[in-house]
């Protein structure tokens, strides 16, 4: 058996087609969240399965997986069957590594990413996982989040608690990115619902103390005075490759074509929608990446806080709208 057919697998002889970037299809705005993706059923299904089998907790102040290599089998076989109707789609071969990895088969999974790299030598987490194996975590190591959740993931409330607003999630089968406010619901005597509309906006800003990009969440409560909030990412390039860090949250951001939009008092979500980013703000993320992946900026957290009050000082919020 070829080395393709063994990392592939899946029952049919589609399945066991090398990807190649002359026959891939374009990919989709939404990635593997998208409504008509062809493999929709098998990939719900997937994560339904990762759901039940994967459990993330912290452990002191880090964040432990929990698994079986029978579970992890499992999910590995149901995105094996999404592989089967999708077999060009790059998206879910990177889900298939970090489902093996959940079995501990580390070696297969890097292979995986080279079937990958193959393919596509700058695909974004395929890229980090195998240049930072030990820094970049895989999918299944961030918490599962949709439009359905009604109560914050435990991992979710403790990178709040520590004033992360950008978070990654899993969002089915792909990482995504959701931007999680801590409110009170005082704040809404009108109360809020998922049917309220919202944006999300970056915004570059050349600060006295340096660059940073401050983004705005705006939900539309009430139509005259629609709450507004507030919240900013440094723009440093860190010295290791960490996911979380701002420098790579921007440099994802530009890879998305969406994100969630949580408000949340405590535990208690009290809105969730998915926003998917217009035309202006895709333009917005990719001009915001060219800008932090061209300079180098050294970390300083004194630095960032007097250029986030700075903003903050000379700034109109009233501006988003």
């Amino acid at each position: 058996m070829n080395a393709f057919k063994k990392l592939f697998g899946g029952k049919g002889d589609e399945s066991q087609q090398t990807p190649s970037s002359a026959g891939r299809k374009p990919r989709l705005a939404l990635g593997l969240a998208d409504p008509h993706h062809s493999a929709r059923q098998f990939i719900d299904e997937a994560s339904r399965i990762a759901d039940r089998t994967v459990r993330l907790e912290w452990l002191g102040d880090r964040e432990v997986l929990q698994t079986n290599t029978v579970d992890a089998a499992q999910l590995v076989s149901a995105i094996e069957e999404a592989l089967g109707k999708a077999p060009d789609d790059l998206d879910l071969l990177l889900a298939k590594s970090g489902a093996l990895c959940c079995g501990l088969q580390y070696k297969t999974a890097e292979e995986v990413l080279d079937l990958i790299l193959s393919v596509d030598a700058e695909k974004f987490d395929a890229r980090q996982r195998k240049d930072h194996w030990e820094d970049w975590g895989h999918l299944f190591q961030f918490p599962s989040w949709s439009t359905a959740a009604t109560t914050l993931h435990p991992i979710m409330v403790g990178h709040l608690q520590n004033e992360r607003a950008v978070q990654l999630v899993r969002d089915g089968l792909q990482i995504g990115i959701a931007i999680v406010r801590s409110v009170r619901r005082a704040e809404f005597p009108e109360g809020l619902s998922n049917r309220m509309s919202s944006k999300w906006e970056p915004i570059w800003s050349d600060t006295p103390y340096g660059s940073i990009v401050a983004h705005y969440v705006l939900i539309m409560d009430n139509p005259t005075d629609p709450w507004r909030g507030e919240s900013f990412l440094p723009t440093f390039t860190p010295e290791k490759a960490s996911p979380i860090s701002g420098y790579w949250l921007l440099q994802r951001l530009r890879q998305v074509g969406s994100c969630f939009i949580i408000l949340t008092d405590g535990n208690d979500v009290l809105y969730n929608v998915r926003y998917v980013f217009p035309d202006n703000v895709a333009s917005t993320l990719q001009t915001i990446a060219d800008k932090t992946a061209g300079q180098s900026t050294e970390r300083d957290a004194a630095a960032f806080r007097k250029a986030s009050q700075w903003h903050m000082n000379n700034f109109d919020m009233s501006r988003i709208r």
